[in-house]
């Protein structure tokens, strides 16, 4: 039927119970005190009593008085009419959000930092509520100052130079071979289509096979501006190979304050074990504070594996790097964001800023240009990427590498000179003349750059 006046500020009151533990006794102790005997329903042997002088029970204060004694037998209880301990659990899905009020969230203290990877959240799943721990849920990925990795080919995709070296040098972009005294070949190396050793379907890795190993051989990587990076970061990738003959490869990191700078800093050795399987390694290290030092030209942070300085036998080893990655904070392989890929194309663009392949090979072009003089040729070619600085020639000369076309005839050259002005970070101005075997031609004629040997390259380098 209808309920008349005003709702129950409580709807789901529980009354106190107490139970008793009977014997061949007529008076008992009650836990609340009541007025009287109307105050409480008296239950014994599951049969409901009568209250009253000359009925059942009296009760007055704490003190209940039965008519008749009970048997040690017997079950007793009473319910206190006049007093609700608490508000019980509603009943399923009977809370709504309306119910809620916003007191229930700003009214708590404020977390003010990250929350601890054990610290819990409620989720809806699927419309079943369950709880997660924060470490399951919290960004898995790090946001870049300018939304690309920090290393630039980590995954070894660009390799402009060639994809086999047996010299010191750089080779895959941005990485250096440094053989110390050792023989060693630094190759690329392709990944089966589908493979699941190393995530992220990588294409490429790289492989330095030493043949007659040395201390201190092995590959590096230089990052730009030795401020940009500081505190502590993590290095991270992904290895297999054979060790050197102590057993281990050093990993260490070295800040370069660049020319006329601060000396250089390197942080502890750390030791490198593989194995003839794909493993993930993971490093951190504590960069030296830049407080107080001064920074020139140049300046990088150096990233070097390499056999340990201590360790010089000759045995050989192999590297196998994929997946090499830098990230700025401390870092373990749980917590270790995935590994950021990037286009060829931007990935490309990057490696440019050091290293520009102009041609190699036969008839490649390489540039347009005119007689300045009768036998002094110039011409300009606009770099496609802004260089780190104004660049200088990394390429191969020998007899009849390079010609100059021009009027239905060629001269052949055997070497290629930049003009230091006005040649700069985005344009390079080319001279020849001839030293380098141009023939006398008319003043102003047009004529065209070209590689004419197999063997032949053209490249413009601002490495570190």
């Amino acid at each position: 039927m209808p309920y008349i006046g005003n709702s129950p500020a409580e709807k789901y009151a529980s009354f106190a119970v107490q139970h008793f533990t009977t014997s061949a006794t007529t008076t008992y102790s009650l836990t609340h005190a009541v007025a009287n005997e109307n105050d409480i329903r008296l239950v014994i042997n599951n049969v409901i009593q009568q209250p009253g002088s000359g009925k059942a029970y009296t009760a007055a204060g704490n003190i209940l008085t039965l008519s008749a004694a009970t048997s040690g037998t017997d079950t007793m209880y009473c319910v206190f009419l006049g007093k609700a301990v608490q508000t019980v659990v509603p009943p399923e899905a009977s809370i709504t959000g309306a119910m809620l009020s916003s007191t229930a969230v700003s009214g708590q203290l404020a977390l003010g930092a990250e929350p601890a990877d054990t610290d819990e959240f409620l989720v809806n799943d699927s419309g079943v509520l369950k709880r997660v721990d924060y470490s399951y849920i919290k960004p898995t990925s790090q946001i870049y100052r300018d939304a690309q990795p920090i290393m630039i080919n980590g995954n070894f995709e660009v390799w402009q130079r060639g994809t086999s070296f047996t010299s010191a040098g750089y080779t895959c972009d941005r990485w250096y071979q440094d053989l110390s005294g050792a023989t060693a070949t630094l190759s690329r190396q392709t990944f089966t289509v589908g493979q699941s050793d190393v995530p992220s379907n990588p294409k490429y890795h790289l492989r330095q096979t030493v043949s007659t190993a040395n201390n201190n051989c092995g590959v590096f990587y230089r990052h730009e501006d030795v401020t940009t990076l500081t505190g502590n970061i993590t290095i991270a990738f992904y290895a297999k190979g054979t060790n050197p003959n102590g057993g281990n490869l050093n990993i260490i990191t070295k800040q370069s304050f660049g020319s006329g700078g601060s000396t250089a800093v390197e942080t502890s050795t750390q030791n490198i074990t593989l194995t003839g399987s794909w493993q993930q390694f993971v490093f951190n290290f504590s960069l030296a504070s830049i407080s107080g030092k001064t920074v020139g030209a140049g300046s990088y942070l150096q990233m070097l594996i390499k056999q340990p300085d201590g360790d010089s036998s000759t045995n050989a080893w192999t590297l196998d790097l994929a997946n090499f990655q830098v990230e700025e904070g401390t870092y373990t392989s749980a917590t270790l964001p995935p590994f950021q890929s990037e286009t060829y194309g931007n990935n490309l663009a990057r490696c440019q800023r050091y290293f520009q392949n102009i041609a190699d090979g036969t008839d490649k072009a390489i540039g347009m240009g005119q007689y300045w003089e009768a036998q002094e040729f110039i011409g300009h070619r606009v770099l496609s990427t802004v260089m780190r600085t104004t660049p200088t020639l990394e390429y191969v000369t020998g007899t009849g590498y390079y010609a100059v076309l021009r009027d239905g005839g060629a001269d052949a050259l055997d070497a290629l000179t930049i003009s230091s002005s006005p040649s700069s970070s985005s344009m390079i101005s080319w001279y020849v003349a001839s030293a380098q075997g141009l023939a006398s031609n008319t003043k102003n004629r047009p004529g065209f750059f070209r590689t004419q040997n197999s063997s032949s390259k053209v490249g413009f380098t601002a490495e570190l």
